[in-house]
């Protein structure tokens, strides 16, 4: 399967046989649906982006559109937001006059090859292409793109960008945006939720005691309860920004003072006991990359890094100063209208 994360941050088109709108039952196929400053987005393209997002909505049951039309209306807001997010990074490179050299067209060239190859050759490569709504055409062009793009990010933030932060800089950013702490968990015994968990709760609760009768929270942490392997991993303690926790443990380590004991807590994953430490500065220097660049977690999920917040930041403001204006057919635009 094509994925949709390789595919959604690309851009540009060609005729998609049999994609049309359907206008008072007749099959219309615009030349363009926007224009994002003098840049027209073609209907192959903007085709790709609507139903690969409605697909990813409905998982092909077309009722989830059913009601009041706010879904519809948000799947609209979101494609023309994320298209404009593309096209403006586009604009952003060509004000920095980067383009591809015989290396990035050479990788390319390359992994469509490898493409072709791995689907079992063009027909079931086309097959598959025709599958997510696209052709070989816009599958190039959208790479191109998205190898375009990618060489703005690294105009800012690559190793020689001209945005990236200075050693101080990333420790400053560290320092006000992160909190380390040890934790202590008992997972809810068979039956148990957070409302109702009075076998885990007595647990934690004669844990907290002992940890108020002078035991050594740290050593604790590591010998008893549901999280040891956790914390041998991380000697220093979790270190975390928003979002990396779920909201109860982020919230209550931010509440406590360096050295703090939280009384128990309940989340979705247990009972809970934590103690806030100082940010250590080597766990600092080690988790440099996944904070900056982002990685991919233990889901298999992508985890943005800081320095795409701030590229998106600059995407941001550039589209206040860019004017986007629709064709007709863009009010004609359903997920029940659009093939």
């Amino acid at each position: 399967m094509i994925s949709a994360p390789a595919l959604s941050l690309l851009s540009c088109s060609e005729k998609v046989d049999g994609g049309y709108v359907l206008v008072n039952g007749e099959k219309v196929v615009p030349e363009y649906v926007m224009q994002i400053g003098d840049k027209k987005v073609s209907f192959d393209e903007y085709r790709y982006y609507y139903l690969y997002s409605r697909d990813n909505n409905d998982q092909g049951d077309r009722t989830y559109w059913d009601g009041d039309g706010s879904k519809a209306a948000d799947l609209l807001s979101y494609v023309e937001n994320n298209i404009v997010s593309q096209y403006v990074m586009q604009i952003m490179a060509d004000e920095l006059k980067i383009t591809l050299d015989e290396t990035d067209n050479k990788d390319i060239t390359d992994n469509y090859a490898s493409a072709v190859e791995y689907y079992g050759g063009e027909d079931a490569f086309n097959k598959k292409l025709a599958e997510n709504y696209l052709t070989p055409e816009l599958y190039n062009d959208l790479s191109k793109t998205s190898a375009l793009t990618y060489k703005a990010y690294q105009y800012y933030y690559g190793d020689n960008g001209t945005m990236k932060f200075t050693d101080e800089e990333y420790a400053d950013y560290f320092e006000k945006n992160y909190y380390a702490a040890y934790n202590i968990l008992f997972l809810y015994a068979e039956g148990e939720d957070a409302t109702n968990c009075p076998e885990t709760i007595k647990k934690i609760n004669e844990i907290s005691e002992r940890i108020k009768n002078g035991e050594d929270f740290i050593t604790l942490s590591t010998t008893v309860g549901d999280d040891i392997e956790g914390m041998k991993a991380n000697p220093n303690g979790y270190h975390f920004t928003e979002g990396d926790m779920v909201g109860e443990f982020y919230n209550t380590v931010k509440s406590l003072e360096i050295n703090g004991i939280s009384e128990p807590f309940t989340t979705s994953y247990g009972c809970h006991i934590v103690m806030r430490v100082p940010l250590n500065a080597d766990t600092r220097e080690s988790m440099k990359e996944k904070v900056l660049y982002g990685y991919t977690d233990s889901y298999n999920n992508w985890v943005s890094g800081y320095y795409e917040t701030l590229y998106q930041e600059l995407v941001n403001d550039k589209k206040e100063s860019i004017t986007v204006k629709y064709s007709d057919i863009y009010d004609k635009i359903s997920p029940t209208t659009v093939y």
